[in-house]
This record gives structure tokens, C-alpha cells and sequence, in this order.
């Protein structure tokens, strides 16, 4: 089963929202287990997320750093677009060249580092 991954901490302090609202986001979920997967469904509903089944454990790359799923706060109507278009052989460099910028701009104090610009890369990055 994975779940919550996709998805950073600040984006779950201050980004839920209740069913229905159209702007509420969602979450990928992956799993061989049905039941697991509605548990964990249940919960992100509880929590102020929509799930998204994202298929098996095999299937759940798609949902890892570096791909258009991962960390860009998507609706439900939006997040099997951006799992259908992951590249896994993409992942990896995105994932780094992500990386890469957000340790540089952690190094400055003055560079202001939130939430917000962490999604705004993963968007400009991975989409």
C-alpha cells in the first residue's frame, strides 16, 4: 500500500477541505489490497482529501518524486491526467534537479522557503 507520499506536510496543515468543496485536493493511492486501499481512502476523506486510486504497488511509481503526481496539489479530476503522463525514466533526474534547488535555496535565510514554493517548483518541474 502507498499512500500520503505525494503530498507534502504543508500541504495537510493548510490545503484540506470538506467533500465536495471544488477545490479540494486529492491524493494517489496504491495498492494490491482492496480493502486497504478503502481504509486508506476513508482516512484521506476524513482528513480533508480526495483519494485517487493509482492502481497496484507496481503501478505506484508514478506517483514517486519527480513525477507530474508528486507534490503539485491536484483535484481529483486533475491527478489521473498527471499519473497517466509520468515517464519513469524521467523521474529520477527531475527528482534531482529538484532537489538540487530547494537545498540551495534552504542554504539562504533570506530566500523566503515555504510551502508554497515547493509546490510551485514540483508544478514547474514535473508538469
Amino acid at each position: 500500500m502507498k499512500a500520503w507520499n505525494a503530498v507534502g506536510s504543508g500541504t495537510f496543515a493548510d490545503r484540506a477541505l470538506p467533500a465536495g468543496h471544488p477545490d479540494r485536493l486529492a491524493v494517489p493511492i496504491a495498492g494490491d489490497d482492496p480493502r486497504a486501499k478503502e481504509v486508506a481512502a476513508t482516512l484521506m476523506d476524513d482528513s480533508g482529501f480526495d483519494a485517487v486510486d493509482a492502481g497496484s504497488i507496481a503501478d505506484s511509481w508514478r506517483q514517486q518524486p519527480g513525477s507530474p503526481a508528486y507534490c503539485t496539489e491536484l483535484t481529483a479530476a486533475e491527478l489521473p491526467a498527471a499519473l497517466e503522463s509520468a515517464q519513469r525514466e524521467r523521474l529520477p533526474k527531475r527528482r534531482d534537479f529538484a532537489a538540487a534547488i530547494l537545498n540551495e535555496r534552504m542554504e539562504d535565510p533570506a530566500a523566503g522557503l515555504d510551502s508554497d514554493y515547493a509546490v510551485r517548483l514540483s508544478r514547474m518541474i514535473y508538469m
